[in-house]
């Protein structure tokens, strides 16, 4: 149950961020935008090597025996810290497509 709650938060919070850089790119990026997508980014980045490293879940506490059992959740965690590495927004228009 544990395993399945924190790929669903992975996944919740990949989309969030990658709606967040959609919405604030482009002329509209500042750096107050830039900011909270930052500080964002930044706290689930922390958040999943906290997981990795320490075997520290955000709403589960200290858990060492759950990556030892599910080995997928470390790479899972990995995965999210590469999304989020790229959901940054640039000024740069997204295409008309996505718009």
């Amino acid at each position: 149950m544990i395993a399945l709650s924190f790929a669903s938060m992975i996944l919740a919070s990949v989309l969030t961020a990658f709606t967040l850089r959609h919405l604030c790119s482009g002329r509209r990026l500042g750096y107050f935008l830039f900011g909270i997508c930052f500080v964002y980014n930044i706290f689930f980045i922390t958040y999943y090597m906290r997981a990795i490293e320490q075997s520290y879940f955000l709403f589960f506490g200290h858990n060492p025996d759950l990556l030892k059992s599910n080995p997928v959740l470390g790479w899972m965690a990995l995965v999210g810290i590469f999304f989020h590495c790229s959901a940054m927004p640039s000024k740069r228009e997204p295409r008309k497509k996505w718009r």
